[in-house]
């Protein structure tokens, strides 16, 4: 187990501790690979995703540590929140433990491939701690009812074309007709694809 696998382990027993001192129930969410516009990109926090999407930006060749066979189950940001909002909403999730993933891996060579056709590996590098990481969603259906609005074989390469994508996606949840009447900056933004052929003149190219 990494570090920060050992920290967050730490953590869920003190928790778990606290509950019963205290009778205030908990929920403990664990959300696998996340993904999204603006991620980290640099540094210990970076993500693999990050760090391929700021390859791309810089138009660099992409170095995969090992032979990009270790595995990995992405969830959107987007999906993450949700989760976060549905847990906090039901008594069902009371003392429960929770993945928050897709149910799909995908290994790391396969994201590369969505970025670029051409990597580089570096069998000098370490690779992943883990060979496979796969949320077993189970709970996050049956207690959540959670949906997923992101599949990553199609979002990733989207973000990666497109920061604003997910920008698009979340903002057509709340963005009404009247709304883009009163404020037609909405569209020029370019938060939002337009819904009719009249307003695709206002949208920038």
């Amino acid at each position: 187990m990494s570090l920060q696998g050992e920290i967050a382990l730490s953590i869920e027993n003190k928790l778990r501790v606290f509950s019963r001192l205290s009778k205030v129930p908990f929920v403990i969410l664990r959300a696998f690979s996340i993904y999204g516009p603006f991620e980290e990109s640099i540094g210990p926090a970076a993500t693999v995703t990050g760090i391929f999407k700021r390859k791309y930006d810089l138009d660099a060749p992409i170095t995969i540590s090992g032979d990009g066979s270790n595995r990995r189950d992405f969830i959107h940001v987007d999906d993450i929140v949700t989760g976060i909002i549905l847990a906090a909403q039901t008594s069902k999730s009371d003392n429960q433990l929770i993945n928050l993933g897709s149910g799909t891996d995908f290994s790391i060579k396969q994201v590369a491939e969505m970025v670029s056709p051409y990597s580089k590996y570096d069998m000098t590098l370490k690779g992943y701690d883990l060979k496979v990481s796969l949320a077993d969603t189970d709970r996050m259906k049956s207690i959540l009812g959670l949906k997923l609005n992101h599949s990553f074989s199609e979002s990733y390469p989207k973000i990666i074309s497109n920061q604003l994508y997910s920008l698009q996606m979340d903002a057509k949840k709340w963005v009404s007709t009247v709304d883009m009447n009163l404020a037609p900056w909405i569209l020029n933004s370019g938060y939002l694809k337009p819904k009719h052929s009249s307003e695709a003149r206002v949208l920038s190219p």
